[in-house]
């Protein structure tokens, strides 16, 4: 290898490095995205973990939660968050960038609204792809019970709702059985920075008995729930300045005794795979 060369090589890996470095996720080529159902859990928290917060709030929501038939208008939609213009946005046209302007996902996503989510491991969760599409491991981050947590690029600004878009899946005993009945209790939380103080307050949603799309051909669920029918007064404040979340979630109830959302134990395992994380026309600073 001639002088150049290796200097150009040291150049680009720093480049790499220092893109992906301010997601505070670096992994190996490859990891996460296996054939083997079991290789592929994502359990990173990303020092999320570490914070203590001085304040917690906590609240029980009922999420508008819909399987959208092509065509269909999303169920819970406030007037005109379906649109861009005179366009109704269609949820199955969700490939990102090629689907902008027509599709809710591409033109919704976080990656659209700011491109400092475009880098890093769960930039998958960001771009607008809300279904499988055929692309597997690629477009979805599979989670045990224990769930993942991160850091945003940018803090909360401004903000309207919260959506995101999961299906189940099983490993191999009960790989081939389909439309399993699943319900799960979903628990996100979000982390508010005082920057003054220099400390955290955290707001959880929880979410009890909600349906989950289980090896069903790839078909996701979206579920969604508006800030201000939640939090009440004060809810455009409430959450300004959110530098981070933690998603987790169990199994509310499942047809068989030895399907386990845990993936360190001795049962068949169950796992959510999240497609999207959206916070539709927020901003960020």
């Amino acid at each position: 290898m001639n002088k150049s060369y290796k200097v150009a090589l040291i150049l680009f890996s720093s480049l790499v490095l220092a893109s992906c470095g301010g997601s505070r996720e670096l992994y190996k080529n490859g990891q996460f995205n296996s054939s083997d159902f079991e290789e592929n859990w994502y359990a990173e928290w990303n020092n999320v973990d570490k914070i203590t917060p001085v304040e917690t709030h906590e609240y029980d929501v009922v999420p508008y939660s819909s399987d959208v038939k092509f065509g269909d208008p999303i169920a819970g939609l406030k007037e005109g968050d379906q649109y861009l213009g005179d366009t109704l946005l269609e949820w199955n046209s969700d490939y990102p960038h090629e689907n902008y302007g027509i599709g809710y996902g591409p033109t919704k996503n976080l990656t659209s609204i700011d491109d400092s989510f475009a880098y890093g491991y769960l930039s998958k969760l960001y771009d607008g792809r809300v279904r499988c599409d055929g692309f597997y491991t690629h477009s979805r981050v599979q989670l045990d019970q224990s769930g993942y947590a991160t850091y945003f690029p940018k803090a909360l600004n401004t903000y309207k709702y919260f959506a995101f878009s999961a299906r189940g899946g099983t490993g191999k005993k009960y790989e081939n059985t389909l439309d399993i009945d699943i319900k799960v209790n979903y628990h996100i939380s979000f982390f508010v920075r005082n920057h003054e103080e220099g400390n955290y307050e955290k707001y959880t949603f929880n979410m009890s008995n909600i349906a989950l799309k289980t090896n069903a051909g790839g078909r996701t669920l979206l579920n969604l729930f508006y800030f201000e029918d939640v939090l009440g007064e004060g809810w455009s404040t409430a959450l300004k300045n959110t530098v981070a979340m933690s998603f987790t979630y169990e199994l509310a109830s499942t047809p068989y005794d030895d399907l386990s959302a845990d993936r360190l134990d001795d049962k068949a395992h169950f796992a959510l795979m999240l497609y999207e994380v959206m916070f539709p026309d927020s901003t960020w600073k």
